[in-house]
């Protein structure tokens, strides 16, 4: 049944590009209603401005890796899927053969010892008996450790695993780009690191309205070694998940500051969420160049999507 977009109050349909709250009121809202970046939007839980943030406690890491766990399961549902039945066909394809030709040896033995009970007693047919004897005991041995198993642990379901707690350790963090780096020989450590601090403050005043760095911010460091021919990026670590949504919708107030034109913020991206975003450009060029139109990358419920534009 479908629900009403809290903003316009019409009906959100599966046809229709929305994207669900993961506060406390559940509702689904148009992505055409939400006054946002909609480039911006990569995270894994979003949250509305109506919902109370609530940040992420000891008690609350199981529910929080489980709600990441299943939108990630949209992206590797296909290929995870196709790896578990590929590993279990084989191995209890393996298992059935081997235990097949164990079976067969095993009648043939008992068909031998049938034949040498009913044969003269002689020394050597004892021999023969006690040898064909043994092999069945021995055959027993091997078939009851070669009984199916439970099918080992995938390494992709192990990918999986990394990649959601890798996606839950980058959710507070955020990447400026462009933020003048001074050069080592002309300032002391201490000089460079509150010099960023003062930059970064100066940002976020502008996108989240935050004159006091320390209400938002835990800790920040460039990326990469030194280079004087190009600037670091920085990775500022923010003290609530929820700030870094503000912060990167507050990113289009910067195009109207002066200094700022030319500073950039994204989200802290694992290797595979650029890996999925490069593959995603790449087939929008594709479709570009075959002469289809009004195609845009949009994220839905925290996944890039190619979409039509209306």
């Amino acid at each position: 049944m479908p629900t009403n977009c809290p903003t316009c109050n019409a009906g959100v349909v599966p046809t229709t590009p929305s994207i669900k709250c993961n506060g406390n009121c559940k509702k689904r809202y148009h992505l055409a209603c939400l006054d946002v970046n909609l480039d911006a939007i990569d995270m894994p839980t979003w949250i509305c401005h109506t919902c109370s943030p609530e940040p992420i406690t000891e008690s609350s890491i199981v529910d929080l890796i489980q709600k990441q766990f299943s939108e990630l399961k949209k992206d590797l549902k296909s290929e995870v899927n196709q790896a578990i039945r590929e590993a279990i066909n084989e191995q209890f394809k393996q298992t059935h053969e081997r235990i097949k030709r164990m079976e067969e040896d095993i009648t043939t033995l008992k068909l031998n010892v049938s034949e040498l009970k009913n044969s003269t007693a002689s020394e050597n047919v004892k021999k023969d008996l006690a040898n064909c004897q043994q092999q069945i005991i021995e055959i027993k041995a091997v078939l009851d450790e070669k009984q199916p198993q439970n099918v080992q642990s995938s390494p992709i379901l192990e990918e999986v695993v990394h990649e959601v707690l890798e996606r839950n350790k980058r959710s507070r963090n955020i990447i400026i780009y462009n933020v003048p780096e001074q050069a080592s020989a002309n300032n002391s450590k201490d000089e460079r690191l509150e010099n960023e601090k003062t930059i970064i403050s100066e940002i976020l005043n502008v996108t989240h309205n935050s004159t006091d760095p320390s209400e938002v911010i835990q800790s920040f460091q460039r990326l990469g070694r030194y280079n004087k021919a190009r600037i670091r990026p920085l990775r500022v670590i923010l003290r609530n998940d929820t700030d870094v949504l503000n912060i990167i919708r507050g990113t289009k107030n910067l195009q109207n500051h002066g200094g700022f034109t030319n500073i950039r913020i994204s989200f802290d991206r694992t290797p595979r969420q650029l890996e999925m975003y490069q593959q995603l450009r790449q087939q929008l060029e594709t479709r570009t160049a075959s002469g289809e139109t009004n195609l845009k990358i949009r994220y839905v419920n925290g996944t890039p999507r190619i979409v039509t534009l209306n």
